[in-house]
């Protein structure tokens, strides 16, 4: 499974760095804060975000730099929140997606992309529910 984790993570840094804006990574990063809510995630979403900026020729640390507080915005809203919802998968990952391409990717107005990087998460969220019926996924025990 970690294996399969990384070839992902490693698709879609290819996929994000030569051939769409669609924020892959940001929307993996948002599903395994989510899911995981652990330490762990903090790493990974910093060492990303600096293999983001190198290979996008960005200042190191700007991506790593919104990975971790975005990751730490979801974490503090999930005592107010039930995260594990589909308009809060929704909502973050527009509010997410149209900030890292404002001030990283696109130069004007990507509405348009973070509805669409929002759509792909929704896909994903149901998606995922429905391998969590199928006892495919452990969701149900931890989430309810």
């Amino acid at each position: 499974m970690k294996l399969f984790l990384l070839f992902l993570f490693l698709l879609a840094v290819v996929l994000e760095i030569s051939v769409t804006t669609v924020p892959f990574i940001f929307l993996a990063l948002l599903f395994l804060t989510i899911l995981y809510r652990n330490y762990w995630v903090y790493v990974m979403g910093f060492f990303l975000g600096l293999l983001l900026d190198t290979l996008g020729f960005r200042s190191l640390g700007l991506t790593s730099t919104f990975f971790l507080v975005f990751m730490f915005l979801v974490l503090a809203y999930q005592a107010k929140f039930e995260i594990f919802t589909l308009p809060f998968i929704f909502i973050s990952s527009f509010l997410g997606s149209f900030l890292y391409l404002r001030f990283f990717v696109v130069q004007g107005f990507p509405l348009m992309e973070s509805l669409f990087s929002s759509l792909i998460a929704v896909c994903f969220f149901v998606l995922l529910r429905k391998l969590s019926n199928n006892n495919f996924l452990d969701l149900d025990k931890r989430y309810g």
